[in-house]
């Protein structure tokens, strides 16, 4: 049967309006949308604010590191359009270096909420970096991995290279996007710092868990306990793991 209910004005014996029943339904309905917008507004800032607290620490405060008296390279640069070009550095062509890129962010409001994440593309490779929920501020980002596949070849790569002038005159654009974070053209600073050479060393690693060995040091005992490296650097035998457990 086809419905045929209507709203309609009700008025008393003297034809005095009372009341308007979809009037009443529409106010109701605006109050309600209003009040769910309040409840979840509210629940986003309490969110927000957890994470932030999270941190013992003022995430919004800048990084300070002091390089004076270090072997710290630092070279300045300008980030336009989130991108950066490395320099040629021909004297660092064959080393190994640990790179950090000094730069300052601003957290957008969901990531106070969602973690904030740079990403930084050089040719076919892409790293991610991570920083605090509400992160404002000069911040530390590890290139170390652009930098050494990217720009600087290491000495084996330079004696298997054909053209090595070419590969000394390679030059290098990362391009840098944030997820839930701004970067703004700025003057930034590249740092590098020159690794110790332990391919001839006895490496011992200390691992509270039995995968954080993995986690912080895979890379460098992997690298050296590889057959080839560890044929010419005789070092097969000298790299230990100690895991430190109650269970």
């Amino acid at each position: 049967m086809k419905n045929t209910h209507r709203y309609v004005d009700i008025f008393n014996k003297d034809g005095e309006l009372l009341h308007k029943p979809r009037q009443k339904l529409q106010y109701l309905s605006i109050v309600i949308i209003l009040s769910l917008f309040t409840a979840l507004g509210a629940l986003l800032f309490y969110i927000a604010n957890a994470r932030m607290s999270a941190c013992p620490y003022d995430t919004t405060l800048d990084y300070h590191y002091n390089f004076d008296g270090t072997d710290a390279k630092i070279f300045e640069l300008k980030l336009q359009n989130c991108k950066f070009q490395l320099p040629q550095l021909p004297q660092l062509i064959g080393g190994s270096y640990s790179a950090f890129l000094k730069i300052s962010i601003s957290t957008r409001f969901m990531g106070k909420i969602f973690q904030p994440e740079a990403q930084l593309t050089s040719n076919d490779i892409s790293i991610s970096e991570y920083f605090e929920n509400g992160a404002q501020g000069v911040r530390y980002i590890n290139i170390s991995s652009l930098l050494s596949s990217s720009l600087y070849p290491t000495q084996i790569e330079l004696t298997k290279a054909q053209d090595k002038r070419a590969i000394q005159k390679k030059s290098v654009q990362i391009q840098l996007k944030g997820k839930r974070v701004l970067f703004k053209d700025q003057p930034i600073q590249l740092i590098l710092f020159k690794n110790q050479d332990i391919a001839n060393s006895r490496i011992l690693i200390i691992a509270p868990h039995p995968d954080d060995a993995e986690i912080a040091a895979f890379g460098l005992y992997s690298s050296l306990s590889i057959p080839n490296t560890a044929r010419l650097s005789g070092n097969s035998k000298n790299i230990y793991i100690v895991t430190v457990t109650a269970g």
